[in-house]
C-alpha cells in the first residue's frame, strides 16, 4: 500500500530529472512510463518489504524494456529516490490534514510524531526502503535524499516554528531542531520496522523526549 497514487500538478524534482534524461520527445508518453515504473516499484517494495528487487524486475512489472527504463532513470538509486520523494510529498499532505484537527502548537507537534508512525504502519514497503536505505543514501546522494524528504522535514520545521512563536518551544535553531527531531523519528521507525518494537510505545517515548528537548534551559531562565 502506498500513501497515494494521485498525480500532483507541480512537477516534483524526480520527475524533472527523469524527463530531462528521457530521449522520448513525447512528454505525455514519457510521463505515463514514469508512472508505470513508480507503480511497479511500489508493488515490489510492498511485496518484499525491502529494496531487494532488481531493475529488470521493475521494468518487467511496469511492462517496459530495460532501454526504456534507462531513458528515465540512471539506475536503481534514482528510482528509490523517486519513490521516497513521491511518497514523502503525499505523506506530508496527509500529515498536514491530521495536524489541522489539533489546535495548540503542542498538540500539533505531538500529532505529527504519532501520525508519522501511524502512516508508516500503513505503508510498510515505503517505510522499509526509507529506514534501510537512509544511511547509505545520506552518504552517497545527500542532496537528492534531502530533497526527497524535504516535504516531511519542512512541515515539521513549520510546526516547530509555530510552537516557538507561541512561546511553547524554545529550540536554539528551528531548522536544525527539525532536522534533529526528524532524525530521531527515523531511528524510531527503524526500531519498529527492523527490531519489531511496538509502534505506539516508540512513538510515545519519542514524543516525551522531543517535548523535553524543544523546551531548552534558556527558555526556563528568561
Amino acid at each position: 500500500m502506498a500513501f497515494s497514487s494521485e498525480a500532483t500538478e507541480v512537477a516534483v524534482a524526480w520527475r524533472d530529472r527523469a524527463l530531462r534524461r528521457s530521449l522520448d520527445p513525447a512528454a505525455t508518453r514519457s510521463m505515463a512510463r514514469l508512472e508505470r515504473l513508480l507503480d511497479a516499484v511500489r508493488e515490489l517494495t510492498n511485496e518484499a518489504d525491502d529494496s531487494s528487487f532488481t531493475v529488470a524486475e521493475v521494468a518487467a512489472r511496469a511492462g517496459v524494456s530495460l532501454k526504456s527504463f534507462y531513458r528515465s532513470f540512471e539506475g536503481k538509486d534514482d528510482l528509490l529516490l523517486a519513490l521516497l520523494e513521491e511518497e514523502s510529498r503525499t505523506g506530508a499532505a496527509m500529515l498536514r490534514a491530521a495536524l489541522d484537527r489539533a489546535t495548540s502548537p503542542d498538540e500539533r507537534l505531538e500529532r505529527y510524531v504519532r501520525s508519522l508512525f501511524k502512516l508508516a504502519r500503513q505503508v510498510p514497503g515505503y517505510t522499509n526502503v526509507l529506514v534501510r536505505e537512509y544511511r547509505r543514501l545520506s552518504v552517497e546522494r545527500p542532496a537528492e535524499l534531502a530533497q526527497a524528504l524535504a516535504p516531511l522535514v519542512l512541515l515539521l520545521e513549520e510546526e516547530i516554528a509555530e510552537a516557538t512563536d507561541a512561546g511553547s518551544a524554545a529550540p536554539a535553531d528551528v531548522t536544525r531542531g527539525a532536522e534533529i527531531v526528524f532524525g530521531l523519528l527515523l531511528d524510531g521507525l527503524a526500531d519498529v520496522t527492523l527490531a519489531g518494537r511496538d509502534s505506539k510505545e516508540v512513538a510515545a517515548s519519542i514524543w516525551r523526549f522531543v517535548a523535553g528537548g524543544l523546551r531548552l534551559d534558556e527558555k526556563e531562565t528568561e
